[in-house]
């Protein structure tokens, strides 16, 4: 009898552990997959910064060309009115 209680006992600890161990690989398998989401977004992150940086680039040299025209066209201006 005693020995009945302890198989029964035994197999009701294997059948925790077995569900304890599908939790944690359920738990793995879903860091792996936020994993592989992160590797995904973080990519796209970096084309969307060197899209940034290039647009930024582009308009600082347009600003830059605008001031220089503006100081060109002032220029005239005041050599016109000195005259």
């Amino acid at each position: 009898m005693q020995l009945d209680n302890e198989i029964v006992f035994n197999e009701a600890i294997i059948e925790e552990r077995e569900q304890a161990i599908q939790e944690i690989q359920q738990q793995i398998e879903e860091i792996d997959m936020n994993i592989d989401n992160s590797e995904v977004v973080t990519k796209e992150a970096k084309k969307e910064v060197t899209k940034a940086v290039k647009t930024q680039k582009s308009n600082s040299s347009l600003i830059c060309l605008l001031m220089v025209i503006f100081g060109v066209v002032l220029l005239v201006v005041i050599i016109v009115l000195a005259a």
